[in-house]
């Protein structure tokens, strides 16, 4: 079905042309095959990390041509095309603003009277938010060159989004057929989709969010079984989800009295749910920048919270297989980048801020030198508790193995569990530094047995590794604990420097490189 005919390119070809005087100087437009090759690869691969576009009733004829290639842009950087990645972009965000152009200026007296000059149609909303979206996931992480353009796509896209009616309730009856079923569901994980963005934007660079939580008055995405149905007879045998608003589940997970009995919630609806959780501790960290005295007592709140989400993140329907984290789960990733969003949460408790912000919004693995933040630690359960989940995002790629996660990894790993990884690297590392200047300071007996067992964890997975002949130190010295730190940064580097989907990868493990070899 997405197969694209002679006349169907010759459509879209024409489509591209009318918009030639506004195309970039060096782009020309993509052959037949380059769009057929490109587009299924984002069919196939890329939108199962953001799955907006309902694969099975897409027909590239029915679309605009900016979405198409919008696409095939992202597409293309799952077969490692980059240079054919950029030039779609470039012609895709063209044709987009240009558009946007036009009809603004079609629209202008309008304005007068303060109309919204947005697409008309609700199709022609969606497939623009849908465009917007994927032009942002790819000037977000996709090639430096890029990287600039993200907070002006982004700026525009958090504006549709308030104007397509994110706040609204969009709960669907319970006798809905399934093409009605597929307009409102495409429409909530679209708006849902830029509302991710959003918060990794957040996450990444350490900026305010753009969409916040309160704005939401969707219902959480169905299960990925339904999402896939390829006709009606294959949907309905599916057990639907009941109608859950986001905002209530959310506020649900923060609420202590709540007794209500737990809904089977999809994989995606879980996610988004952590993704909450985190936006909400964004927000708490700025408040708590003023009003310190409250911190033990917020991080308590969190803490129960990503409880909370656990105990219903491994309940669900969609994660029981998964409940140990099995990469190459067939139902879809959300439940292991839920894991890595989890973990991550867990750090953020602890160091309130990002630890490598300044590397992503640079681009410049030296930046990543810059900052040092070991005196942030102390001794306490919140901190050997996000030592144990940076030390579990660190034994999942051992598990696979180094060289398989180094050259196969594509088809499991996703931007979430890049940000991950970086932060669970650098804290691992600040983490053993602490610790080892301890042990340099007092001697081996000022170890807590807490810190004992979490050393011989590391322990244990570095032996797992062909790194494992360079730790032949005295057991616990010091100098052993700051080499445990520095071969979990080569090991993270090593992984990155593998082939990458993304460039923003690239930027990670060098920067881990560099931190490895100072």
């Amino acid at each position: 079905p997405w197969a694209l005919e002679k006349a169907v390119y010759e459509t879209l070809f024409s489509q591209i042309l009318d918009f030639s005087a506004v195309l970039p100087n060096g782009t020309s437009i993509p052959s037949q095959n380059v769009l057929i090759r490109c587009l299924e690869k984002y069919l196939r691969c890329g939108c199962e990390f953001l799955p907006m576009v309902h694969c099975a009733k897409f027909r590239a004829n029915e679309k605009p041509v900016e979405l198409v290639l919008a696409m095939a842009a992202l597409g293309s950087r799952y077969l490692f095309e980059s240079t054919q990645s950029h030039e779609l972009y470039l012609i895709a965000k063209a044709i987009t603003f240009e558009r946007i152009r036009r009809e603004d200026l079609h629209n202008a007296p309008n304005m007068f009277f303060e109309q919204d000059t947005t697409p008309s149609s609700g199709r022609e909303k969606l497939e623009r938010l849908q465009t917007l979206v994927l032009l942002t996931e790819l000037a977000s992480w996709a090639d430096p060159r890029s990287s600039r353009d993200a907070p002006f796509i982004a700026g525009h896209l958090a504006v549709l989004v308030r104007r397509s009616g994110i706040s609204e309730s969009d709960k669907m009856p319970q006798d809905i057929e399934w093409f009605a079923w597929i307009t409102i569901e495409e429409r909530r994980r679209t708006l849902f989709a830029a509302y991710i963005l959003s918060n990794l934007h957040s996450i990444a660079f350490g900026s305010p969010p753009l969409i916040l939580n309160h704005e939401i008055g969707l219902c959480l995405p169905g299960h990925a079984a339904q999402w896939r149905s390829a006709c009606a007879a294959e949907w309905k045998l599916v057990p639907r989800q009941p109608e859950l608003h986001f905002q209530a589940k959310l506020s649900q997970i923060f609420d202590s009295d709540d007794r209500t009995e737990e809904a089977h919630i999809s994989s995606f609806g879980n996610y988004l749910l952590i993704q909450g959780i985190i936006q909400e501790m964004y927000q708490q960290c700025v408040s708590l920048r003023t009003t310190p005295t409250n911190r033990e007592a917020a991080i308590e709140t969190f803490e129960r919270a990503l409880q909370r989400w656990q105990k219903g993140w491994e309940t669900m329907q969609e994660s029981s297989h998964d409940s140990e984290l099995d990469p190459l789960y067939a139902k879809g990733p959300f439940a292991l980048t839920s894991a890595a969003l989890f973990r991550l949460a867990h750090i953020r408790l602890v160091t309130e801020h990002n630890l490598s912000g300044q590397l992503l919004i640079s681009r410049d693995p030296q930046c990543i030198l810059k900052r040092r933040d070991v005196e942030m630690l102390h001794r306490s359960s919140q901190v050997h508790r996000a030592v144990i989940h940076a030390t579990h995002s660190l034994s999942v790629p051992v598990r696979l193995g180094i060289a398989f996660m180094k050259t196969t990894k594509t088809s499991i790993w996703s931007v979430e569990h890049s940000l991950c990884s970086l932060e669970s690297a650098i804290f691992l590392k600040y983490w053993l530094d602490f610790v080892a200047d301890k042990v340099h300071t007092l001697g081996t007996g000022a170890l807590r047995k807490v810190e004992s067992q979490l050393l011989v964890i590391i322990r244990d997975i570095i032996k797992g590794t062909p790194l494992a002949s360079t730790l032949s130190l005295p057991e616990n010295s010091a100098a052993q604990i700051e080499r445990m730190g520095s071969i979990v940064l080569e090991i993270w580097s090593t992984i990155f420097q593998g082939v990458n989907v993304l460039d923003i990868e690239n930027t990670i493990g060098a920067g881990l490189q560099v931190v490895a070899s100072t």
